[in-house]
């Protein structure tokens, strides 16, 4: 074999045989060294003369059946795009596998939306919208997701509250938990507004958020046992 003197020239040996591959370490010619493959991303593979003999030039490639490659292979995949309803970006895959891998969710749930079987305004996890066409949805505006019985809190466009007195952070998909302040006998909750965390009466929050007609605990009860309430009687 001819000697190989930098990466650069190893590179151009490998994709004249692999063009839709990128060999971005070596050092050496007896040494390990690490492609980029369009289906498995960044692999750490054998010696470059072992890759050369191979059959895809991928040792993740090579595992798998010659079906498989080829519905893997963007050169023959369909590329997915995913709107993210909670970002508002969209998101693009080079197949509907790198899609439910990317999702992480069952491959069923993104290729039964691409084949009409489920309709698209189905959600995937509640948020995600499998796009059959590359303009839909892409000007939209970011959608936020609540879960049943939550309401967004006026002036904090990523909080949600239910009648519970759970707080909901919209942006991350979690629930915040509330603390016990004892010089203001009262529970509180930290919430941010323009880059600065407020505190604010947890109590008063909801009588802000929940108009009166709408009916109200008389307890506020916490999650983990704590059973130290805020009433809303005397916040009229």
């Amino acid at each position: 074999m001819p000697k190989i003197s930098s990466i650069v020239s190893a590179n151009l040996r490998y994709q004249k045989i692999f063009p839709d591959k990128e060999l971005i370490v070596y050092t050496r010619s007896a040494a390990p060294t690490t492609i980029r493959c369009p289906i498995h991303g960044e692999v750490p593979s054998g010696t470059l003369d072992s890759l050369l003999r191979t059959k895809h030039g991928c040792p993740e490639c090579n595992k798998l059946t010659r079906s498989e490659y080829l519905r893997g292979n963007p050169a023959n995949a369909k590329v997915v795009r995913v709107f993210d309803s909670l970002s508002g970006k969209t998101l693009e895959f080079v197949s509907a596998s790198a899609a439910a891998r990317g999702l992480e969710t069952n491959l069923g749930n993104i290729r039964s939306r691409l084949s009409g079987r489920v309709s698209v305004d189905n959600l995937i996890q509640d948020r995600y919208k499998v796009l059959l066409d590359s303009t839909d949805c892409v000007t939209q505006t970011p959608q936020k997701v609540l879960p049943e019985g939550f309401k967004l809190v006026e002036g904090f466009e990523n909080y949600a509250l239910n009648r519970l007195g759970q707080v909901y952070n919209v942006k991350y998909g979690r629930l915040l938990t509330p603390s016990f302040s004892n010089s203001a006998n009262a529970v509180i909750i930290s919430l941010y507004s323009n880059g600065e965390a407020v505190s604010i009466f947890l109590a008063k929050l909801m009588l802000q958020t929940f108009r009166p007609d709408e009916p109200l605990p008389k307890r506020i009860t916490y999650k983990d046992g704590d059973r130290r309430n805020c009433s809303l009687d005397n916040l009229a």
